[in-house]
Parts: C-alpha cells; sequence; structure tokens
C-alpha cells in the first residue's frame, strides 16, 4: 500500500492556488443592507459570524466555543475586544487549551467587529446562555451566537457555517474554485495585504508555517514588486551594487 500511493503522489500534480479573492461584493453588501441597529436578527448573525470568522480567523466551531464569561468585551473605544475559545481543535503537547483570540476595531462602522458584536449582544444575546461544551459535558459555557427561534438558546457550528457560507455566496464564483473557508479568505488577505507570516500564524493558532502555507493559503501573489527590488528602481533610484559576497561562488563545472 505504501508504494501504491508513493507512486499515486508522483504522478499527480497539485494545481496552483487560486488567485485574489474578491470580497468587494460582501463589503457592498454590507454597506448597503445599513447599520447594526436597523438589520433583523438573520442578517446580524450571518454578518456577525462571518466578521468573526474572517477578522478572527476562526472556524465555525472556534465561534460556536466562545466562553462570554471569559471573553473581554469592550466597553470603551479604546478597549480591545478579546475572545475566549474554550477546548478548540488545536492541542499543545497533547492537551485541551484555551485560546485567547483579540480582534481590533475598523475605522468603517459597517464593517466594524467589534462594534457588530456589541450590537449581536445588545439586541439577541442580551441574557447568558450557559450550556456545557460540545465536547466536554464537564464544562460549562456562556455562548455567543443564538437560535434565532429562540435567542435563549445556542447554536451549533453546523449552523454558525451555514450563515457564513450564505455571506460567501456573494462572491462571485469561478468555475473551479472550491468553496471558501472564513479562516483562509481573512488569513491570505492579511498576507496579501503586508501581515508578517508569523503574525498570522500566531492569529491563527496554526502549529507552524507549513500547516498555513498547504492548506490554508489561497494565493501566492504579493505586493512586493520583485522585479524593482532585483533591478534597481526605475524612478531615479540607482540600482544597488551586489555585495561580491552575495556572488555565487564560482563553479568548477564546463
Amino acid at each position: 500500500y505504501k508504494a501504491y500511493f508513493q507512486s499515486l503522489n508522483d504522478t499527480t500534480i497539485k494545481p496552483a492556488p487560486s488567485g485574489p479573492v474578491d470580497i468587494s461584493p460582501i463589503l457592498l453588501h454590507f454597506q448597503h443592507i445599513g447599520a447594526n441597529d436597523g438589520l433583523d436578527p438573520p442578517l446580524l448573525t450571518r454578518k456577525l459570524a462571518w466578521l468573526l470568522g474572517v477578522c478572527g480567523f476562526m472556524r465555525p466551531s472556534d465561534i460556536e466555543r466562545i466562553d462570554l464569561d471569559q471573553s473581554s468585551i469592550p466597553t470603551r473605544d479604546d478597549d480591545p475586544l478579546i475572545l475566549l475559545v474554550v477546548a478548540p481543535k488545536e492541542r499543545r503537547q497533547g492537551k485541551r487549551i484555551t485560546k485567547p483570540i483579540t480582534i481590533a476595531r475598523h475605522s468603517d462602522a459597517t464593517i466594524c467587529p467589534v462594534r457588530t458584536l456589541l450590537a449581536y449582544m445588545a439586541r439577541i444575546a442580551t441574557r447568558p446562555c450557559r450550556a456545557p461544551h460540545p465536547c466536554l459535558s464537564q464544562v460549562h459555557i456562556n455562548y455567543l451566537l443564538r437560535d434565532l427561534r429562540d435567542f435563549n438558546a445556542h447554536i451549533r457550528s453546523q449552523c454558525i457555517g451555514k450563515h457564513i457560507r450564505k455571506v460567501m455566496d456573494l462572491m462571485p464564483q469561478g468555475p473551479q474554485r472550491k468553496p471558501v473557508k472564513a479562516r483562509a479568505l481573512g488569513s491570505t488577505r492579511a498576507v496579501q495585504a503586508g501581515a508578517c507570516i508569523d503574525d498570522v500564524v500566531a492569529h491563527g493558532s496554526w502549529s507552524s508555517k507549513a500547516i498555513f502555507d498547504a492548506f490554508y493559503r489561497l494565493s501566492r501573489e504579493t505586493r512586493t514588486n520583485f522585479t524593482a527590488l532585483t533591478l534597481g528602481d526605475p524612478q531615479g533610484s540607482p540600482s544597488l551594487a551586489l555585495n561580491p559576497q552575495s556572488l555565487d561562488p564560482p563553479s568548477n563545472e564546463e
């Protein structure tokens, strides 16, 4: 079997990552539906789930396992939002962990995840919803996202995933593009915008850069102009002379 799978891997070519993902239809949609205070519960729930997934690099199961009792909800404009995810999928040294996720405000109120969460808590998650953890029955958490039919009941990760997909469906879908996960979308866009890979890996709690690169990075495009860097800036800056130590050593091959 090992030889068979090795042979299969040797003859299989992994396709290149897709190009950049256009989220402008989603942002325009959020602008169109207006302020959080005027949204009906389904729209507000979908918006919050998508923003947490994209800005927090969170899975639906991460969002499900947010414990409001342990989280830090901001009361002032300069306070950060720190969400505590209890016993997520990740483990450290084989042990369950509590994962803190810090989410900053956005200057545009219509797409600000912190303002959206505060509006959601003021209108929908108004009362505590404490129930057993989905995987650890002996642990109780105060759930964030609620059932649209009963705001005192929480929803599962499958339902959260459906809320996120409703928003994702607004993006243009190419003929070969697979469904995009919010966690992958947010992290890829952060890298393309110039975020340090180490910061992205830490924010997403990936165990290594290789895991992020292999399974979550949607595009290899960067904003760096490597032609200008390697050949010099054509706008008048002289080309940098190469340090002799940077040159390749002479080869003995003929």
